[in-house]
Parts: C-alpha cells; structure tokens; sequence
C-alpha cells in the first residue's frame, strides 16, 4: 500500500489520501443504511465507521454512493450519497449539501469523476439513457444517442463509473447479450460502444432478483477499479449478495463470490458501489528513458525511438502516447501494454530543423496526467542530408571533394603541444610547465583553472568542437585513498568532468559526459603505475555559442594530480569567394556559376549531378555528386578517396564554360579581329610578327584593312586565346569571328578608350560579362553598359549609366579587392576624374565615390578638349593610377578597396613653342606606366 501511495500522491499532489479510502472498493446498502469496505478478492465486507456518520444506520440516504475529491473545497475524500429517487437530498459525508436533486431524474447510482482537468471531483448519475450532473451544480446534460444496439438496448445497472480518460461507462442489455458502453464527458450525449461482456455479467438471469455464478439477473451498483469493473446484485434471499468484475479492455467478466451479512437484509435494499481508482494504468520511469539508434543529425529528418521503462502495469491494454516538442513532429503513438511490460518504445520524429544542443520533448499518457519531460540533444549538422554528421563526414557537401582537400584544417589552440614553455595559456594555481607537458600536483585544489581564449570557434566542422587532449591521472601519494576530479569547460559550460576516485585499480579514472557531449574515452586506472597514467582521447561538444569563447580546466583535488598535453581543436576557416560559407560546405567555392562536383579534378558531368539536399540545398547553384555515399559520407562515384580541387577554387576558371577554336592555321590565340565599322580586320599571329591577313572569303576576315583605336580584347586567363573583341559598340565573338547579335551597346569606336570589359558579377564567371561603351567623340559624350553572353552570342540589357554630354574619351575598370566589384573611371567635363562602384548586389551606382582635379589645357579647341585623354591602371603597380590629359601625363595615388584617389601628380609636361595649343594637347592622348613602375611610356 504504501509503494502504491507514493505513486499516487505524485500524480495527483493537489490532496491529501488517506490510506482507508484511497484505491478501495465500498458497498452501501439502503436496506442496512451502512457503507462497508469490500474485499475485492473474496468479496468479504466489512462495516466502515469513518466518517463517524456511517457508524449508523442512514437508511435509504445511502441507497447511492460515490467517493471521491471535493471539487469546491478541495480535501480528503469525501462520500457523496443519497436516495435514488427524484429529488432527493444530496449529502456529502452525512451533511447536507444545500443541492437538490429535483431537477434530476431518479438517479441509480453515482459516480465522482476523480481525473484531474475540468471535471475533477465532480458528480454524476443516469436516470435511463440520460446524463445528469449532481454536484457542484445539478444539470441535465442531455439523452444519449450511440449504434443501433444501444438505441434498441435498455441500461443495465443504471449505476455509472469513470475511466482514467473522463470516459464515463454504463451496461447496455440487448436481447439476451450484454454490452459495454462508455460516453466522454467532452461529448456527454454520444455513447461508443467498447465490448460485447462475456461471462456470468454477459449471460442474462430471466429472473430480475435471481443471480448466481453463471449468470446475473439485476446489477444495483457499479464501480471502475484498476482496471476492472466492480458490480454487486441482490438476490431473492435479500440476505446474500453477488459480487462480479469485468475486464473493462476485453469485456470477459468472472463471479468473485456470494456474500451473507449475517443478521441483516444487506442484499434487500438499493445497493452501490463506489471507488477511488488508480487512474493511471502504468507509470513512466522518465529518468531511465533511452534514445534508440543514436543521436540526432541536425538538418536530416529522421525518426527514432525513445525507450521508457514502465512500471506498475494496473491495466494492461492499448494506448495512445502523445509526443510534442520544439522541433519534433506533434504525433500520436499507438501501443500495447502487456501485463509483463517493462518499457514502451516510443517512435519520435525530429524535422531537421533548428540549433544543435538539448531540448525537452513531453511524452505523456492520452486523457492522464502521466508525463514524461525528456531532453533530447540535437548532436551536430548532416549539411548534405545524406545521413553522416558533419563532424564525421569526409566530404560534407558531397561534391566528392574531401573536405580536407577543399579546406585543410586549421589549428585554434595556441601551443596545445607545450612545446619548450606554456606560452599561450593562462596557468591558474598549482599550474606548472614540465619537460613538455603541462600539470597541477597541487594538493586541496579547488577550481584551479588552466585557461585559453580560442577564435573562430564557430567554424569549427559541423559545430561540433572535437577537443583532442592526451590526459596523465596520477594518484598522488602514490597510494589508494585520495581523490581529483577536472572540469572541462568551454565558454564557462561544463561538457565533461574527470574523476579519479578513491580507489587504486584498472578502472579508478572515469569520465562524465554533460550537455550533449560524447566522448570515446575509455575508462582506465592508476594501479601499478608510478607517475602519471596517460590515455587520449576526443571530447565532441555541440557549440553554439560565440566565436570567441574560453577554454579551461578546472582541477579539483585532495592529493590526487592531472597533467595535459596535446590540447587541439580544429576548425575549417577557408572561403574562396568570401561568401561566408567555407568551401567544404561551398557547392561553388570559387563562386563562377560552375559547382564544384564539375570543376574538381575528375571528369564529372552533368549527367551525374543532383539537386542538393539538406542545409546546403538553399544555395545557388545547389548541385553535387547525390546522397549514394560510403560510410564516411563520401559519394560513392567518387571513390573512397574523392576528387581533387582541380579548377574549382580558382575564379579564373570555369569548367562549364566550352572554349570552342577555330581550325589550324587560324587559331584563336594566334589571331585577333579589330572591328572596323560593321566589319572586322583580322590580324594573324602565326608567324611570330603581327601580320594584316583578310582573305577574300571565309569566315575569318574580309574586311578593310582599317580597324578603329577604340577596341577592348577580352582573353582567356590561362591560354592566352581570345574571347570576344569590342570597339564599344559592336562585339566580335573569338571562336567564330561572328558578329553579336542584339541591339549594339552604344559606344563610338573612334573614341581613345572606347570600351572596358569586366566579368558580370550575377552570372556565369567565363560566360557572362558587361560591356560599357564611351559614346565621346570630339565631344563630350556618356557612358552606356550592356550584359554580353559569350556562350550565346547575345548583348542585352543596353543602359545609359552616366548621360550625354558628362565624359570624355578616357575609361578603365580597376577589380574591387573584395573580388567581386569593380570601379569605374571616367574623366568628367567638371575636370575631374572620378571613381564609380559597380557591385554585384546593385550594379552600377551613378554617386561618383571619390575624385581627383584633371584640368584642362588653356586655349584648347573644343574637340581637343574632348579628345586627349586617357586613364591607365596596372595590377601589378595597385596602388597608382597614371592619367594623361593634354600636355601632361602624371600619377594619382588610387586605393582599390575604397575607390579612392590621391591628388594628380604632374611627371611630364609638354609646352613647344613650334606646337599649337592643340598639337600640345595630343600628348594625352595615350599612355601607359611600365610593369616595374619606374617609367611612363
């Protein structure tokens, strides 16, 4: 009894339950006027005398009775008890409770609903097919409406009782069979049929007062007790009563005994039965739950299970386990409890989503109070979705690239190794540097710390810290007795604590893992060792905190000392295109429009591509080598030791671009076309000597044999081969010599600097470009831009960047150092060069970003003054920028990561007196800065 009590009382804490009332059959009798104890196992009574009302005779005012809590003051148990017909006295251990039952019918019994919720501790009854409240307040709830055996059956036993689920059940007889019925108080007014009763219950007495061990004749009370349903029928003699149970899951019933009061007519009146059931039908052992088949895979829907050990199995059966949690799927698991179970297995679905580390998941029993909160630990990333987490993965994006070929690993721990001194580390008390290691031999420590600030934590590999120590136990005298224990703490979280114990033996030195961490530690001891025990191991912690956060030990101790060495946490800092995604999670690391799979150093196509899943399925592009992987997580196509990087870190490069070149002798990198006009003049390189070369047919040539100043050549980073060629306006494609189609970008070829080229930042690096055109000519002109598709063939996109009439004939494009903007610079009718932002997030921004003053030469014509200029940048001389402009040429200092310019310095002046002021002018109109810097030509 007393083991049951505890149970009970953590179930339902909200009263006080003592031991004479709770979980015990009662009897009243409106014939004896007395409440007795029943004996549910030879159906023995025995008169109660508490309350003190029951030691008498209450006569009829006990004719139906129900136990239970008192749901307006709530309290021990109270008995609710009254005559069975129309209004009468309702009382509440022998005390009037002021409620009538007069607006009821004649109720043949009651029942109080002991579940906790919204109708704990209240009373009712059923007066035929009809529901009805008693207490607190008396309602009628309405006739119930259930099949067509309840609709042609009568009510047997109008006594009614409660299940653990506010299921409210009474006894339908139909012909000469028996059925269970029950009606939840959520819906008071249907009725679901259970089970058709078998047994003495199910086989039906013709006589109403006759009843016996095979068969039941009148059923005057009710009651539900763990599991089973009570009933009580009198007899003819009215001196002896039957008691029967029925299986409340199976319906299968059985006769317990016939019971003689002697000296009364116990059995001659109005009988019922009342109870305090055990409403749970088995407890949860929540602290012994277990994941089944490992922890979960942040960004990998999967399905698990969680064991829980059960105890207390009351009523074996089926239920319904409800199962909720921040990012769980909210589901429903139906099992069967066996009599002999000792656990449930329960199955949980974790969507994928959200942070690693630990949240609660509620288990609990459907219509029970029964619960389980359980803390279940997301243990890192599966970035690819293909089922092995990130920090055990070999290739984390399955573009058959390893990931320590994509992004070699780099160290965060500064002198892990102690090498010659313990520079590098914070050494709290008892902390000492010896011969290449590091230990506390320190006795009555306490949180002596050994500490290290560590970067970059949040790149580590699948935000899992894999801390690799090698630890040294030692007991410090040497001797069994004393103790150590050594805090591991990460940004002042403890993930794992080690123990030395008192003992001297194989097994001494143990380790507890805490929030999430694992670990592949393995327990061993000092025994037999003098000095220091060493063992390494790996501690994997899911981070989510800073990147910046404090490693430390934390040694605690008696006698008993720790040493460390070889302290090391890795981390995958490389990003090619600095996008912010390293390039062993980048589908494209060098960011040219081409992933990885193809531009590794196999020969991948795209018949073998897939669309991407898991985390890494949101980039553009999102194709790798598909989720059929080894073990390791490495594709299988790929073999087990993947693909080399090949061209795909190098944004020079692009491998889906198919570089197409004409036949020998007319070889792309050994010929160029000038435009001239709508024709082009082909110059031939065969020979070692510039050569004018248009043959009369052909696709080649036939031209004139003049070209235009303007033009832009754009070539091939690594062949040399030629591209595509632009006077500004029209574009020349190098593997065909044909014309671009689309509307022509608008820039006049006979300008000096006509046109510059850049890569379009938003499209394929090798395939897409943008093309400006300086409409100047003799006058001040504008400048346009246009999207160019080498592939295609195609200009489009023709805009008006800077308007008519605002620049003159110099241009150039300088890189962005953040490797994907560009500035722009035009010399401006203000006398003025100026600097202009072209990015990949906006384009082109017409707010001139920086300027430096250019005049212009006094007394010169106005086509002059349009003309001579010119603006000239070498990469490998970053920092300066020469512009030329009439008769001076100079240099301007020029910061490619802000677009700023530094005052124009004059180097050469021009100013013979044999010249025109114009004739003067024509020194600007071209030069250029010498590789090394030293001269301006």
């Amino acid at each position: 009894m007393k083991k049951y009590l505890s149970a009970f009382l953590v179930l339902f804490s909200v009263v006080v339950i003592f031991s004479q009332d709770a979980s015990k059959l009662y009897l009243s009798s409106g014939s004896t006027g007395r409440v007795y104890e029943v004996n549910t196992t030879n159906g023995a009574v025995t008169a109660i005398t508490t309350p003190s009302y029951f030691n008498a005779n209450n006569g009829t005012a006990v004719s139906s009775l129900a136990l239970g809590y008192d749901t307006v003051t709530p309290n021990p148990l109270v008995f609710m008890h009254a005559n069975t017909a129309s209004v009468s006295t309702l009382y509440k251990n022998g005390q009037n409770t002021g409620t009538g039952l007069n607006l009821l019918g004649a109720l043949g019994g009651l029942t109080t609903n002991n579940v906790p919720g919204n109708y704990y501790g209240f009373v009712y009854g059923m007066d035929g097919k009809r529901m009805y409240r008693a207490y607190p307040t008396s309602a009628d709830l309405g006739a119930i409406t259930g099949d067509t055996t309840w609709t042609n059956g009568t009510t047997f036993a109008t006594d009614v009782f409660f299940d653990y689920q506010n299921n409210f059940y009474c006894i339908i007889t139909n012909g000469s069979e028996r059925y269970l019925y029950k009606i939840n108080l959520a819906t008071p007014t249907v009725a679901t049929q259970v089970s058709k009763i078998s047994g003495p219950v199910g086989t039906v007495n013709a006589t109403a007062n006759a009843s016996n061990a095979t068969s039941i004749g009148n059923a005057r009370g009710a009651a539900y007790l763990n599991g089973f349903i009570y009933l009580v029928s009198g007899t003819e003699t009215n001196t002896n009563i039957n008691f029967y149970k029925v299986n409340i899951n199976d319906g299968v019933s059985s006769h317990i005994a016939t019971t003689t009061v002697a000296g009364s007519t116990i059995g001659g009146g109005n009988l019922d039965l009342a109870s305090v059931p055990y409403y749970v039908p088995f407890n949860f052992n929540c602290a012994g739950a277990t994941l089944q088949g490992g922890s979960f895979i942040q960004g990998t829907s999967s399905t698990k299970t969680m064991r829980i050990p059960i105890i207390n199995v009351i009523t074996p059966g089926t239920y319904n386990i409800n199962v909720s949690g921040a990012d769980f799927t909210t589901s429903v698991a139906t099992l069967v409890v066996a009599a002999s179970s000792t656990y449930i297995d329960v199955p949980i679905n974790y969507t994928g989503s959200g942070n690693i580390g630990t949240r609660n998941v509620t288990f609990s029993l459907n219509g029970s109070s029964t619960s389980c909160v359980i803390p279940v630990t997301i243990a890192g990333k599966d970035s690819d979705g293909d089922g092995v987490p990130d920090w055990q993965d070999l290739d984390s994006d399955n573009d058959g690239i390893l990931d320590n070929v994509e992004c070699p690993p780099t160290e965060l721990v500064t002198n892990g190794t102690f090498t010659g001194n313990a520079n590098g580390w914070t050494l709290g008390t008892g902390w000492t540097y010896i011969s290449n290691y590091i230990n506390n031999q320190n006795n009555g420590s306490n949180n002596y710390a050994l500490t290290q600030t560590l970067n970059n934590l949040d790149k580590v590999k699948g935000s899992v810290v894999a801390l690799n120590l090698n630890l040294g136990a030692q007991d410090g005298t040497q001797a069994a007795g004393s103790t150590a224990s050594l805090n591991i703490k990460l940004n002042g979280v403890i993930y794992a604590t080690l123990n030395n114990s008192t003992l001297r033996d194989n097994s001494n030195i143990t380790i507890t893992m805490a929030n999430g961490a694992t670990s592949n530690f393995v327990t061993y001891g000092t025994n037999g060792v003098n000095g220091f025990n060493w063992q390494n191991f790996i501690i994997y912690i899911p981070y989510t905190g800073p990147a910046t956060a404090t490693l430390s030990f934390e040694m605690t101790s008696a006698n008993d000392d720790w040493a460390l060495d070889d302290i090391s946490i890795k981390a995958m800092i490389c990003d090619t295109d600095g996008d912010g995604i390293p390039n062993y999670l980048d589908l494209d690391s060098d960011d040219d429009g081409c992933v990885d799979a193809i531009e590794g150093g196999a020969n991948f196509t795209n018949a073998d591509l897939h669309t991407a899943t898991g985390i890494i399925a949101s980039q553009t592009p999102n194709q790798n080598l598909g989720n059929t992987v080894d073990a390791n997580g490495v594709p299988i196509i790929a073999g087990a030791a993947g693909q080399g990087v090949g061209n795909a870190q190098n944004t020079m490069l692009n491998d889906c671009i198919a570089f197409v070149c004409p036949p020998d002798p007319y070889a792309a990198q050994q010929t160029w076309w000038l435009p001239s006009g709508t024709n082009k003049v082909r110059i031939d390189f065969q020979t070692g000597s510039a050569v004018l070369n248009n043959p009369a047919s052909g696709f080649l040539g036939q031209g004139t044999f003049n070209g235009f100043e303007g033009n832009t050549t754009v070539t091939h980073p690594v062949t040399g081969e030629l591209l595509f060629v632009t006077d500004g306006n029209v574009v020349y494609k190098g593997a065909t010599g044909a014309q671009a189609t689309g509307p022509a970008v608008g820039g006049t070829n006979t300008s000096e600097e006509a046109a510059a080229v850049i890569p379009d930042p938003q499209g394929v690096l090798g395939r897409d470009f943008i093309i400006f055109g300086n409409s100047a000519a003799n006058s001040p002109g504008g400048l346009l831009s246009a999207k160019y598709n080498l592939d295609t063939n195609v200009i489009s996109g023709v805009t008006s960047v800077l308007p008519f009439n605002t620049i003159y004939e110099s241009l150039e494009v300088i890189p962005h150092t953040n490797g994907t903007d560009y500035w722009i610079l035009v010399n401006t009718v203000d006398q003025k060069v100026k600097s202009y932002l072209y990015s990949k997030a906006s384009g082109f921004n017409s707010t001139a970003v920086s300027s430096t003053d250019v005049s212009n030469l006094a007394g010169a014509s106005s086509s002059a003054i349009a003309v001579n200029s010119f603006i000239s940048w070498d990469p490998r001389i970053a920092g300066k920028l020469l512009i030329a402009r009439h008769n001076k040429v100079g240099l301007a200092n020029f910061n490619p990561s802000t677009g700023a310019l530094g005052t124009w310095v004059v180097k050469v002046t021009v100013n013979s007196a044999v010249n025109t002021v114009d004739q003067n002018s024509t020194t600007g109109y071209s030069a250029a800065i010498s590789p090394n810097g030293r001269y301006i030509l």
